[in-house]
């Protein structure tokens, strides 16, 4: 974290407090500890008169650090409710300057400053609940403060995120800035020119929810839409009642049931198999011992089209595009499809060749209308760059693994459910994985249920057919 000095348009001397944690600015516990001591400088240096919160790099603050999930590190002091409270008593505006992202807990520290100024394509939202959980630090609270009952619970039982020209709407954030005539630092300090005249330094956490109609009726009809739209998952029900509390309790005594119900959905077994997947999936893409990052480059669709596959090389025309684009640099030719009729699912074996020859297997999925899934067989380090690129350009997510072209495990899984029954596929798609770790055909377990998730559809709350067989074993061990 580095902390600078910035001047106003008329003069006034601020510091610039910069995130700097990469990849996404996660709020380790090095960096929070960073923030309070720059907050701690400001406020005793009678030279500033204000401060301005900015991230390093493409975004502002995607929340925790995912590499001190379950570590000491992520709750030692100062743990972000603390770092939180130091920013709402500073006596010095704090504006929060957003661009790129403020995720999770990158959103909860934005909410704590006083003011917020964002480029208007930033993305803000507080996501926790893919992973099982809801936002533990005042996000349940702060948001409703701030927007309004109907927008916050959308943000925390859904997950998803908007951009800052719609969180300007509803009072997330308090000015836009174009940042095609200035920087966004530029832009956050001539914001604070023109509030420092009222010396006014908003408190969210004071702030009073309305909610027109019955609160009770309110979240019981939310509640029936959310049962039905994620069965199985207590995260969004639990997101809504600490919502709801924002409308009949102080904000201490609020967020007090939040981080109840934060510490008990940590320990359920839904979150950990959420969490499961998700570290999978950052760690699937890549091959040990290889350095290959994405490199899109022109690819052409050639060869016969397999029958029952029309739909899903559509979607393949439509992401790799035509023309404009330059010569192709590598053609994907389809070789055979498998149907699992139970699922919707197509599965698509192909072969990407680049110019000089070089080939590597790849498999595609298609679900729900969508390419869902690209399996990378073994391959040279550039041929790797070049299907991590299609799967990037596809919206795919990619798995690669050891298999040779005959072993891929898309078709090879897709082809033992074929003929199963909507009783049997999840038993036949747990086998068909077993066999492959078994098999060595995985170089990481967890690529497997990755596989399961987004190539056919398991659910992500059970973690994958390989994490529940581990669970199930660890559970027979424990009773023997």
């Amino acid at each position: 974290m580095e902390a600078t000095r910035l001047t106003s348009p008329e003069g006034a001397k601020l510091m610039l407090i910069t995130l700097d944690n990469p990849p996404v600015n996660g709020l380790g516990h090095a960096l929070r500890e960073r923030i309070v001591q720059a907050l701690d400088a400001a406020e005793s240096d009678d030279g500033i008169a204000g401060v301005v919160m900015i991230g390093a790099g493409r975004l502002f603050c995607a929340g925790a650090d995912v590499r001190e999930f379950s570590t000491p590190a992520s709750t030692r002091a100062p743990d972000l409710r603390q770092v939180l409270a130091r920013v709402f008593a500073c006596r010095k505006p704090v504006i929060a300057a957003i661009h790129g992202a403020a995720l999770g807990g990158g959103l909860e520290l934005a909410m704590a400053c006083h003011y917020r100024v964002a480029d208007p394509s930033a993305r803000l939202g507080l996501p926790e609940v893919n992973l099982g959980l809801i936002p533990g630090a005042w996000g349940t609270q702060l948001l409703p403060r701030l927007t309004g009952m109907e927008f916050a619970a959308a943000r925390v039982t859904r997950g998803d995120n908007v951009p800052a020209s719609e969180a300007a709407g509803v009072g997330l954030v308090d000015a836009l800035a174009d940042v095609r005539s200035q920087p966004l630092s530029v832009a956050a300090a001539a914001f604070f020119d023109r509030i420092a005249a009222s010396a006014r330094r908003p408190d969210t956490r004071t702030l009073l929810v309305h909610l027109d109609g019955d609160l009770q009726a309110w979240q019981a009809s939310l509640a029936q839409a959310l049962a039905h739209d994620f069965p199985g998952c207590p995260a969004p029900l639990a997101g809504l009642e600490a919502v709801a509390l924002a409308a009949s309790l102080p904000f201490d005594e609020a967020v007090a049931e939040e981080r109840k119900r934060f510490v008990a959905l940590m320990s359920s077994p839904e979150s950990r198999a959420l969490r499961h997947v998700f570290f999978a999936e950052r760690e699937c893409a890549r091959v040990p011992g290889v350095k290959a990052r994405a490199a899109w480059r022109p690819v052409a669709l050639e060869g016969e089209v397999p029958d029952g596959t029309q739909a899903l090389v559509e979607r393949l025309q439509a992401g790799l595009g035509s023309g404009g684009e330059g010569t192709p640099a590598a053609r994907l030719t389809p070789l055979a499809s498998v149907p699992v009729l139970g699922r919707a699912i197509t599965v698509l074996s192909a072969s990407l060749v680049d110019d000089q020859g070089g080939e590597v297997p790849v498999a595609l999925a298609l679900r729900d209308g969508r390419i869902a899934c690209l399996e990378v067989g073994a391959g040279t380090p550039e041929l790797i760059s070049l299907a991590l690129g299609l799967g990037e350009r596809l919206g795919a997510m990619v798995v690669c693994t050891p298999a040779g072209a005959d072993a891929l495990l898309l078709p090879t899984v897709g082809g033992s459910l074929a003929g199963a029954g909507e009783a049997d596929t999840d038993r036949a798609l747990g086998q068909a994985l077993m066999d492959a770790r078994a098999g060595s055909r995985l170089y990481r377990p967890a690529d497997g249920d990755v596989i399961a998730v987004h190539g056919f559809g398991y659910p992500r709350y059970l973690g994958g057919p390989l994490y529940q067989a581990d669970l199930a074993a660890q559970t027979q061990e424990v009773r023997e």
